[in-house]
């Protein structure tokens, strides 16, 4: 779980410091670093895994909050490989390449936020949302008031990340999704 952490927030840390390099300037630096960014995205996927599996594991049988967030975790995992891949293969193109790894970030905030105890915010599944999905509305306002128009990447991420959103609100609580975690949980054992 510690190691999980680590390349969390590693990437979090690396998202940061690439946007300070590109807006200094600093183009070759974020290009170099950039290849550390794709390996500590390597190994957050297993190191990921290995905690959902943890999770999911840590009670017989699993409970309703292993339940309720199986699917989110493994989907944003899906999610966060999908679009570090293709901001990778768009790393010509840095609009696209940008927009790609920030909704990459997006993708992986479903589960630190759900944790937020604050105003009850855990207790609400559209809170969550609402605050896992502000950077990516953020990134919406900001293609419409600086380009009059959405970025391709950033409609098709949207579109993406509500989808999962959506499907992960409708599993919650489902006793058939809860039976299928059950059986998930005891074959990982």
């Amino acid at each position: 779980m510690h190691l999980h952490a680590a390349a969390a927030t590693a990437w979090v840390a690396l998202l940061v410091v690439q946007a300070a390099l590109v807006v200094g300037g600093r183009l070759r630096v974020h290009q170099r670093l950039g290849a550390a960014g794709l390996a500590v995205a390597a190994g957050f996927a297993p190191l990921t895994l290995l905690a959902v599996r943890a999770f999911l594991t840590r009670s017989d049988p699993p409970g309703a909050l292993e339940q309720t967030v199986f699917f989110p975790q493994v989907a944003s995992l899906a999610m966060f490989a999908a679009f570090v891949g293709a901001g990778a293969l768009l790393r010509r193109r840095p609009e696209a390449h940008a927009r790609l790894m920030l909704l990459a970030t997006v993708a992986l905030l479903g589960t630190p936020v759900a944790r937020i105890e604050l105003f009850g915010i855990r207790d609400h599944p559209l809170a969550v949302v609402a605050l896992w999905d502000l950077p990516a509305v953020l990134l919406l306002a900001h293609d419409v008031a600086f380009r009059r128009r959405l970025h391709p990447a950033t409609a098709a991420g949207l579109g993406v990340l509500l989808a999962l959103q959506g499907v992960s609100v409708a599993l919650m609580g489902n006793a058939a999704w809860g039976a299928v975690v059950s059986e998930i949980a005891a074959r990982v054992r």
